[in-house]
């Protein structure tokens, strides 16, 4: 081994003696084993042109074990590890209850969920938004599971599932759906978006720097409302009405969001808010470029 390759192998073990969980010497071996390893230089070509090459090759393989093996060799790296950002950011969606309960008038399917994530996610603001959904759908199962045992003679249901929107390096979304169908139905969101380098639960004001964007992207919305009427004359929404009173007018401080994969905001407006009931619950996506320089880093 050469000063670099020496240097290498000694980090290795210095760094194996401090982590919590020694590493095995099994992992230690391979990768002395790649820096031993590696064939001479041909004859023909400088010693000096090899050496480099050679020290990026190994470097890269020493690394390379290291993030690899330490993870999964040990709890207390592993642990550590959640600590850097991205790597540490982690949430995810779980099923916490499913229920399911009916007869030939009310229907019931629920799935609700739990969201969990790493030390780098406060574990508050987890637990505010599981609370928050349980009070929800606890609720709700309640009420129509009292009708159902209470022999109700109408029909009804109720469906509760969720999807999760946005996953990212930076930002977690998790949409909760509520159906309730009596006569007819209403589909209804809630909206819960994570900032994973803060740990923050994010409103849509909280994105940016200024309160300017409310009428950059209220004017945004009202033109794509007018684009579709026009390309579209079954598509209605409460713009340019004669009762000034339906007309939208602006975007909520807390309006449904969420950024799309190619990092556009999404906004999504409830059923009757925007449109007439048989449009559903609209959808506009907001092209970065209009708010980029306003939004927060």
């Amino acid at each position: 081994m050469d000063k670099l390759d020496l240097t290498l192998h000694m980090l290795l073990k210095k760094a194996s003696k401090k982590a919590p969980d020694p590493m095995p010497k099994a992992v230690i071996d391979a990768v002395q084993h790649t820096l031993t390893s590696l064939p001479d230089p041909p004859p023909h070509i400088k010693k000096s042109k090899v050496s480099k090459v050679c020290k990026i090759i190994a470097a890269a393989a020493a690394a390379a074990a290291i993030l690899v093996a330490l993870p999964n060799i040990s709890p207390g790296i592993s642990h550590a590890m959640e600590d850097i950002p991205i790597i540490g950011a982690m949430v995810k969606a779980v099923t916490f209850r499913s229920y399911a309960a009916g007869n030939d008038k009310i229907d019931i399917d629920a799935n609700v969920p739990l969201l969990k994530g790493s030390d780098s996610i406060a574990g508050e603001v987890l637990d505010g938004v599981n609370q928050e959904i349980q009070e929800i759908t606890d609720r709700l199962i309640q009420r129509y599971t009292n009708d159902l045992n209470g022999g109700a003679d109408w029909h009804e249901s109720l469906q509760i599932d969720y999807d999760v929107m946005t996953d990212t390096a930076e930002w977690f979304t998790l949409r909760l759906s509520l159906y309730e169908g009596a006569g007819s139905g209403m589909q209804y969101y809630k909206f819960y978006t994570l900032n994973k380098r803060t740990g923050e639960l994010c409103t849509l004001a909280d994105l940016f720097t200024d309160d300017t964007y409310t009428k950059r992207i209220s004017e945004e919305i009202r033109r794509q409302m007018r684009t579709q009427m026009e390309e579209d004359p079954a598509c209605t929404y409460w713009v340019g009405n004669e009762i000034e009173d339906w007309n939208f007018k602006a975007i909520a401080p807390d309006q449904h969001f969420y950024f799309n994969d190619a990092g556009n905001l999404v906004l999504v407006f409830d059923k009757y808010t925007v449109a007439p009931g048989y449009m559903g619950t609209p959808e506009f996506e907001i092209q970065r470029e209009l708010f980029a320089d306003i939004l927060k880093s």
